[in-house]
């Protein structure tokens, strides 16, 4: 699992009874800032091969997705593709901090995988307020293969919000980013 923004310990193992058994893998260091990389500046999406073998995580405000083997060791660190250099800082907000990327850069968001592939929402906006906030949502989804190779890029008519694929039959379904979300319905 992903563990609490306030470590820097990238992932945890668990127990059964859900006690901390080890910490495992490696914090990107790619945002501009002196405070020590954490869950909270590299917030990631996380998916498991059916299988096991493979874990990858994709940053929500950076451009990094990482890909790990069944041992938990880095297999690479995808970078791109626009190749904003973003930061953060510590806002102090009365009764603690907040950490704010800057510029505010929403990147990717909802990774799924097969044993022999992933496939990631790739947002790619600089909303500058709440109202283009809002209307954020995934454009393009990409897929590689556990190497990190690049193999499909599909760009979506319309924003989705989340997404799944039904590979038997070829099919991504997505929910749209609308007041009255839908269901939608892509051929692959």
């Amino acid at each position: 699992t992903l563990p609490a923004s306030t470590t820097s310990d990238r992932f945890y193992m668990l127990d059964a009874d859900r006690k901390v058994i080890d910490t495992l893998g490696v914090m990107p260091s790619v945002a501009k800032t002196e405070m020590q990389p954490s869950n909270g500046i590299y917030q990631s999406t996380i998916s498991i091969s059916p299988n096991s073998n493979n874990v990858v995580t994709a940053c929500v405000n950076f451009e990094v997705i990482d890909i790990y083997d069944e041992s938990m060791k880095l297999v690479c660190s995808l970078r791109g593709p626009y190749g904003v250099n973003s930061g953060v800082e510590k806002r102090n907000i009365g009764t603690g901090y907040q950490i704010v990327n800057k510029p505010l850069w929403d990147t990717f968001s909802n990774v799924i995988s097969t044993n022999d592939t992933f496939w990631v929402g790739f947002i790619g906006e600089n909303p500058q307020n709440s109202n283009e906030l809002a209307q954020v949502g995934i454009n393009k989804i990409l897929s590689f293969n556990w190497n990190g190779k690049a193999l499909k890029a599909y760009n979506l008519p319309k924003k989705i919000i989340a997404f799944d694929i039904d590979h038997k039959n070829n099919k991504l379904y997505g929910i749209t980013n609308d007041a009255e979300p839908q269901i939608v319905i892509y051929n692959l």
